[in-house]
């Protein structure tokens, strides 16, 4: 029965978000009130102790629902702290700068002054029907993105599917708009889709709205937003911008300035005033606001258009000058400050003329250090300023970016480890500054080597948990770094970085991005270092490989090849046939892979690179095994073997014991095939195995193994071990996506209510994370569970839903099983022609295996219902040969079922009989039941056999039938002599 793509052979071989500190401190709060150590808080929650201590600091990305609970459940809270732990773990706050993934609209850094209007009017335009993206205009510092954050909070209850804030400030190149969404709504890359396909399917359903911010300087991108509102018909766009987008959805919301005071004294209270007070008590707590300094402020306010940051930046002057001192300047200097375009809007001007004078009241120091800020996007590190903008150590920097803070210039953000940001207005024109500088190269190509110290710092310590989350919180740093080094011609020390950050792509999904900076430093001139280039182009060959782009990743690979021979790298050269061979696996270029992975091989050995000798013996393995060259498939399957027991690397071990499994199959030996799984089964129970997407997918594809021959008890031990891994290390999607495999496992055994409560909250899971492809195998898995009950509207809605999903993802095999039961569906409403047109086109994207026995299977059971009993006996003896080699004794009893309702149905009551009682004693042994879906047809035409033979006739055949091996069982099925499946299948009583 279908689980995934990847069981299929050929899809094995692919292999700072922060949430508040709140929830760190609570839960600190509730250990040390128990009286735990985090050691024992672990263990009582079945956690890992550093799982603890990250989520503790806030260093781990926002725990998922089943850890929260087993973390309570081991405290033994009350139900109200309790609730106040899972309500903190769910408010989750973007600290990645370019994009918040939880879902929720970021906290906002100060209090939110008056446009009480302005939010009701947004709210009302992004609520009406029929109105799908609202972008607010205006020039800089009118408060466009703090009116969006703002509404976005205001109508979280309105989006339950979330509100995703996108910051594409940051961002230079339009090509990236995509995988930056993408990133956002945490749309895993992996699908093998364009971000932009994979977003929309992603969103196809959702009631979610995207906030994206400062969209000006990637117009060029406009296009992705109008496609996306027209494949998710749920979707709403909030988006800030100087200029409208030029969109047929669009809405242009212009965001005037604050409202500002009349001359009356009694019109004196605005919007304009009420910030100008807040911000002035922030930089001097005991501002107020007088009888004599109201109208002063009023003033000040006017002279300053009610425009927000000019007003913000006025107020923190207070400390210095009290506002009669405060306008005074302003009246004097303005009109001498304006510059910028000449046909800048009035506003901007005043903007830019505030902002010239704050500069102009800094100090030498203070001045210099602004304008080096300015090369950092999304703000920094302490540590990070004090690497770029002090290596000299000439600047007293604590006491410089207190400076610039209490001046409004910069602002301070985070908990545990502050970052000091600048407003996009404020940097643009401190990088005017910076430019004026003659060391502005200079602090740009330090900042760049600061960014790849810490990427190549991050990738020699094993590119762990806590050093991937420092990466990502400097996203938008290392994007900065790597364009200043494609523009600037320094591509050599771009390559560097972005094969640094090589694993960071892969593991946190950013894999179209990694691609796409590859692609454009391997195309600037000056990269003489053939070693690099070939080092970049594996990395992109993985990057590719893992999106199933194979044709682009053996292109890779091959460059990458051919660049090595000529410099004679013999170790480059192994890397480059790694990615060669595993790229025509996924091709189904079997004897171009073996090849690769031999000639491959050879040479790591000559090396004594072991490590990569294993791997590269495991895909020849698997590459002799699909061209039928099974003697030195086993051969070299036990060389790998050995060589990974060697290396104590458990996962190695398993997956070259699966291509053991694969042989033995094949081949009918299943006692071998038995004893390799057990021996896989006990390697996987290393504690320290890495839970990644090769891992999964070889656990998953064990347990099915062991499934086919009948050992639910075994595949079952192994998934449910692989659950609590899961659930250790804080990854329930993954411990989900085993639970999926479990619900079929109890389907086959007839526990249908089981299996669709597994599958109910392995869906709300993948909703929940965003995940598309569990989300189609959660409602492929409930319309299996409805199909073999016979149930054709569930099966209807579950199956047209998954298959909705999987058309979008572009997945040929999981679309088959789909359609598969679509036809079952038909089937069950006597639409026999609606039935073999869904079967036609199931068969035409299914591979070799399951998925075409199964439909075939259904092609018998259609043929049947139409009553063409000869039609049935053939697809029959199709189906049931070409199981000779695979050994899947799981589908035999319902193939024998539907053996004696043909062979009832031709007038044959007595071979009926016999494969009633062969059928029973499968069913016995393995403990499935007779399907729900074929029961009536079934008892109905062996109602008819038994009257035919006579009740006591009947029985006695039944009888016979029973004591039956498997193979006999078969054989008389065919019509033939002789074993059809190994002798270890057969039924012992």
């Amino acid at each position: 029965m279908p689980t995934q793509l990847g069981y299929d052979l050929l899809t094995l071989v692919h292999t700072m978000t922060d949430f508040p500190s709140t929830f760190g401190t609570l839960l600190r709060r509730y250990r040390t009130l128990v009286g735990l150590t985090q050691e024992e808080l672990a263990e009582r929650a079945r956690i890992s102790v550093r799982a603890v201590s990250d989520l503790e600091r806030g260093a781990r990305r926002s725990p998922y629902r089943g850890t929260v609970q087993q973390l309570a459940e081991a405290l033994a809270l009350q139900e109200d702290e309790r609730d106040a732990l899972v309500a903190a773990a769910e408010r989750r706050v973007g600290g990645r700068p370019a994009a918040a993934p939880s879902g929720d609209a970021p906290d906002e850094p100060t209090p939110f002054i008056g446009r009480e209007r302005e939010l009701a009017e947004v709210s009302a335009l992004l609520q009406r029907p029929g109105m799908r993206l609202v972008t607010l205009t205006g020039p800089g510092g009118t408060g466009k993105t703090r009116l969006a954050l703002r509404v976005a909070n205001m109508l979280r209850s309105a989006f339950p599917d979330g509100v995703y804030p996108v910051f594409l400030a940051p961002l230079s190149d339009p090509d990236l708009v995509a995988s930056a969404i993408a990133g956002a709504v945490s749309i895993d890359e992996r699908l093998g889709l364009a971000p932009l396909t994979a977003l929309a399917a992603g969103l196809a359903d959702r009631r979610v709205l995207l906030v994206l911010d400062n969209f000006e300087h990637l117009l060029p991108a406009a296009p992705i937003v109008s496609e996306l509102l027209a494949g998710c018909t749920n979707l709403r766009v909030l988006v800030t911008s100087r200029s409208i987008l030029h969109l047929s959805r669009e809405q242009e919301y212009p965001v005037p300035p604050l409202s500002l005071p009349g001359t009356a004294p009694d019109e004196l209270p605005s919007d304009a005033i009420a910030l100008f007070v807040a911000r002035a008590q922030s930089a001097k707590p005991d501002f107020q606001l007088t009888g004599s300094t109201q109208a002063t402020v009023a003033d000040i306010c006017r002279r300053l258009d009610g425009l927000p940051l000019a007003i913000e930046l006025a107020a923190a002057r207070v400390r210095l000058f009290p506002p009669p001192a405060l306008l005074q300047r302003l009246s004097r200097r303005l009109p001498l400050l304006t510059g910028g375009p000449t046909d800048a809007p009035e506003r901007q001007h005043t903007l830019r003329g505030t902002i010239d004078w704050s500069y102009d009241l800094l100090g030498e120091q203070d001045r210099r250090l602004f304008a080096c800020l300015s090369v950092f996007a999304g703000g920094c590190t302490f540590e990070a300023a004090e690497i770029v903008c002090n290596a000299d150590g000439e600047l007293d920097l604590l006491e410089g970016l207190s400076s610039l803070v209490d001046q409004n210039l910069v602002r301070r953000a985070g908990a545990d480890e502050p970052r000091f940001v600048m407003l996009e207005t404020i940097r643009e024109y401190a990088t005017e500054q910076l430019e004026a500088a003659e060391e502005a190269e200079h602090l740009r190509r330090r900042h760049a080597q600061c960014f790849l110290s810490m990427a190549e710092e991050v990738d020699s310590g094993g590119a762990r948990a806590e050093g991937l989350d420092r990466l990502d919180s400097e996203l938008d740093n290392l994007r900065a770094a790597l364009g200043w080094a494609r523009d600037r011609g320094e591509a050599v020390l771009g390559l560097q970085l972005a094969v640094s950050l090589a694993r960071f792509w892969e593991s946190r999904s950013y894999l179209t991005e990694g691609r796409v900076w590859l692609d454009q430093l391997l195309r600037r001139a000056g990269v003489e270092d053939r070693g690099l280039r070939v080092r970049a182009l594996m990395v992109a060959a993985r990057l590719a490989r893992a999106q199933h782009d194979a044709l682009t990743a053996r292109e890779m690979g091959r460059r990458g090849f051919d660049l090595a021979r000529e410099e004679g790298n013999d170790g480059d050269m192994v890397e480059a046939l790694h990615e060669i061979g595993f790229a025509d696996l996924h091709l189904g270029e079997f004897a171009s892979a073996a090849t690769a992975f031999k000639d491959g091989a050879e040479l790591a050995r000559g090396l004594a690179d072991t490590a990569l000798t294993g791997h590269l013996l495991w895909g020849l393995a698997w590459a002799q095994a699909l061209t039928g060259d099974l003697d030195e498939a086993v051969k070299t399957g036990e060389l790998g073997l050995e060589l990974a027991r060697r290396l104590h690397d458990p996962v190695l071990a398993s997956a070259s014991q699966d291509g053991l499994i694969h042989v033995a199959r094949v081949r009918g030996d299943l006692a071998r095939a038995k004893e390799a799984f057990r021996e896989a089964r006990r390697a996987l129970q290393d504690p320290d195995i890495p839970l990644d997407g090769f891992t999964r997918e070889l656990i998953e594809r064990l347990s099915m193994n062991a499934r086919s021959w009948g050992d639910y008890a075994g595949a079952h031990d192994l998934l449910e071990r692989a659950m609590d891994l899961a659930r250790a290390i804080g990854h329930e999607q993954d411990a989900m996506h085993f639970q999926v495999v479990a619900a079929v496992l109890e389907r086959e055994q007839g526990h249908y209510d089981r299996a669709a409560e597994l599958l109910e909250e392995s869906l709300t899971v993948f909703e929940a994370a965003h995940d598309p492809f569990g989300k189609a195998r959660a409602l492929l898995g409930l319309a299996d569970a409805a199909r073999d009950r016979g149930d054709a509207a569930a099966v209807q809605m579950f199956g047209g839903e998954s298959l909705t999903i999987c058309r979008q993802l572009g997945d040929s095999v999981t679309t088959s099983w789909c359609l598969n039961n679509l036809a079952v569906a038909a089937y069950l409403d006597a639409d026999y022609d609606h039935a073999e047109s869904l079967l036609e086109e199931a068969l035409a994207r299914s591979l070799q295996g399951e998925s075409r026995e199964e439909i075939t299977a259904t092609r018998v059971l259609v043929a049947l219902g139409r009553g063409d009993y000869v039609r049935a006996g053939a697809l029959l003896h199709d189906v049931m040969s070409t199981m000779r080699a695979g050994g899947n004794l799981w589908l035999v009893p319902t193939l024998l079922d539907l053996a004696a309702v043909t062979a009832a149905g031709r007038g044959n009551a007595e071979r009926a009989a016999r494969l009633v009682g062969a059928g029973q004693a499968v069913h016995d042994a393995l403990g499935t039941p007779t399907l729900p879906l074929i029961r009536a047809i079934y008892d109905a035409h062996l109602a008819r056999a038994r009257e035919v033979l006579g009740a006591d006739a009947f029985e006695a055949v039944q009888q016979a039938g029973r004591a039956m091996t498997v193979d006999d069982a078969v054989a008389l099925a065919l019509g033939e002599a002789g074993p059809l499946i190994p002798q270890a299948h057969h039924h012992q009583k």
